[in-house]
Parts: C-alpha cells; sequence; structure tokens
C-alpha cells in the first residue's frame, strides 16, 4: 500500500544485487516508506531520499511491519 512505513530487516541475493541495495542505502535497521508504485516500479523513502526500486530488487529486501 502507498505510504507504507516499515523498516529493513535484511537484503538478501547474488553479490552484485547486495552492492546496488547497499550504494542507494538499503541497509537493515533503515526506516523505508513506499511513497508510490507504477508497474514494476517503487518510489520509496529511504532516509532523506527517494529512491527508485524495481520489483525485480524489491523482492530481495525483507522488512518489518511497524
Amino acid at each position: 500500500p502507498a505510504r507504507a512505513r516499515t523498516v529493513i530487516a535484511d537484503v538478501s541475493g547474488p553479490g552484485a544485487l547486495l552492492i546496488k541495495a547497499r550504494a542507494i542505502g538499503l541497509r537493515a535497521g533503515r526506516p523505508i516508506e513506499v511513497i508510490a508504485r507504477s508497474g514494476r516500479l517503487i518510489l520509496a523513502l529511504v532516509g532523506h531520499s527517494r529512491i527508485a526500486l524495481t520489483l525485480d530488487l524489491a523482492r530481495h529486501i525483507q522488512v518489518l511491519a511497524l
């Protein structure tokens, strides 16, 4: 749902995916908020940055609901 506020529990996947995820700020313990979803893209707020996630990358992010 739009504006879902959660905390990242874990990011898993192949090495290249983990490097990309960490480079854009996706780390365990960081808050993440879904702002919008459009087709295969998810616009999310991580910290104070807005990032666009593909569904392929988003599938590897495990979150804890608040």
